[in-house]
């Protein structure tokens, strides 16, 4: 769909009750410029909540400001408190140390961060870990 329609339907949404609206991919931020705009169109319609779901990789200090200059809440999968597991699952090099360094700058510029610690049999032994590593170095509430 283009643009004008998923605004169109945003709108519809919005006109029958909905007030919660959540971006989700693929990752969302492979088209950044697209997203950031069908977010200001969503605050503009009316939308109360504005969550987009993402590994966190692709944001820079830019983005993050867009993110909190808008209030948008933001989610994000993690695999485990260290490289080992959660690179094994995303099956890229570093995807850790970009998803916690990016989490840490959203968290200092208050951005709600709701994280899903996904187990499997990679990281199932370090679930309580990557929970309290999450909650206590790193900021997050809401996990």
């Amino acid at each position: 769909m283009k643009r004008v329609d998923w605004i169109r339907v945003m709108a519809q949404a919005h006109e029958m009750g909905c007030r919660k609206l959540q971006f989700i991919g693929g990752e969302p931020f492979l088209d950044h410029e697209n997203l950031f705009n069908l977010i200001v169109a969503s605050r503009n319609i009316g939308y109360e909540f504005v969550e987009v779901y993402t590994n966190a990789t692709l944001l820079d200090d830019d983005k993050v400001s867009f993110l909190a200059s808008n209030r948008v809440n933001v989610a994000v999968s993690v695999y485990g408190m260290n490289s080992d597991a959660h690179d094994r699952v995303t099956r890229t090099n570093n995807s850790f140390s970009r998803t916690i360094s990016n989490l840490r700058k959203m968290v200092s510029r208050g951005i709600q961060i709701r994280i899903g610690v996904i187990g499997m049999s990679i990281n199932e032994e370090y679930i309580n870990e990557t929970i309290s590593f999450l909650r206590n170095d790193i900021g997050i509430k809401n996990i």
